[in-house]
């Protein structure tokens, strides 16, 4: 059965409820499937809850500003989902691949293991992998095609990098502490980079580094950087910890969470992973129901708004793109999968 609804946000105008379907106006929506183990929709808060249908441990890591999905299977293999179809993604001869970053130009980003089992960062242009030559994870992708994560030399040593049109480069010339924690976490269309070193959460603008410090607030967790310049993640004050904070030029926003559950003596805490210009951001937050965190949705007003997460009411907004579709995974048995949630009415 499928299901026409009007009103939802952008250009998303209909969902195949029971096969799972998202599809853009225009694009005529694929045939209705019965719904497999664990397929279902929902509503809260007027967002409506689609499994992908991946199976257990799936992961849905970015979306682009086309719906399209990218993430891993619990095969383990790098995916990109688009209108309900799932499309696998070669590898490099190994048994591991995983697609972590997804541009709007659907260059897809992310890694492949090779014969002899080593992890390189890869990208996906046209459903073809090309490997980039060297060991990594992948963090993010612009839509110039520049992509940064974590470098990994043959001894072990971790760096954060940047790759762009062909050429390698690490950061640590520029600043960039190295630590077995050293990442670059994401890059906008500005070419703007978040990540955390040594000295904690940075943004390197050109070659200017920053440390994420206000007066009474500083980040200790970034997670992404919209076009805005604003930055997502969690921080502290004098008085607490584990706050959801967007990081900006004009100073911190502390975001509020749904509670925390007394009973074992937590405070509230949440992290935001993903924002949009628009000023929408997802994450995930405390509860006074739940000891494990839920996923949440800022409105641009800063109000939180509780996803439907999981049967086991445990779940995670991972990222959001300019029409307000929303990825992540729930929890519905031992393993999570791979979820997008729409806004509709």
């Amino acid at each position: 059965m499928r299901t026409a609804t009007q009103g939802c946000i952008g250009r998303w105008v209909a969902i195949a409820v029971t096969a799972g379907v998202l599809v853009p106006a225009g694009m005529a929506a694929p045939a209705a499937a019965e719904p497999g183990p664990g397929g279902r929709a929902g509503t809260v808060s007027g967002y409506r809850l689609v499994d992908l249908r991946l199976g257990g441990d799936s992961t849905a890591a970015d979306v682009n500003d086309r719906g399209e999905v990218a993430g891993g299977t619990a095969a383990p293999q790098a995916f990109v989902w688009s209108a309900g179809r799932v499309r696998l993604l070669p590898g490099l001869g190994g048994q591991q691949s995983a697609a972590s970053a997804i541009n709007n130009r659907s260059l897809v980003a992310g890694t492949a293991q090779t014969r002899s089992g080593q992890s390189h960062v890869v990208v996906w242009v046209g459903g073809k992998v090309r490997d980039l030559g060297f060991q990594g994870t992948v963090n993010g992708i612009n839509d110039h095609g520049v992509i940064v994560g974590t470098a990994f030399t043959a001894g072990g040593t971790s760096s954060a990098f940047r790759w762009a049109n062909g050429r390698l480069t690490t950061l640590t010339a520029l600043g960039v502490r190295p630590s077995p924690r050293t990442t670059a976490v994401d890059i906008n269309e500005s070419g703007q980079i978040v990540g955390e070193d040594a000295s904690g959460p940075f943004l390197l603008t050109g070659r200017r580094l920053e440390r994420l410090t206000r007066p009474g607030a500083r980040m200790t967790m970034v997670t992404a950087i919209n076009d805005r310049g604003e930055i997502s993640g969690a921080g502290s004050t004098a008085t607490a910890t584990d706050l959801p904070m967007i990081w900006s030029r004009t100073g911190v926003r502390i975001l509020p969470t749904l509670g925390a559950y007394a009973p074992n003596g937590q405070k509230p805490r949440g992290i935001v992973f993903g924002l949009n210009a628009s000023g929408q951001a997802v994450g995930e937050s405390s509860t006074p129901q739940n000891p494990d965190y839920v996923p949440v949705l800022w409105t641009a007003r800063g109000t939180a708004v509780q996803l439907q997460p999981g049967r086991l009411g445990i779940g995670i907004a991972r990222g959001i793109n300019s029409h307000g579709l929303v990825i992540g995974e729930v929890t519905d048995a031992l393993y999570p999968q791979a979820v997008v949630w729409i806004r509709c009415g």
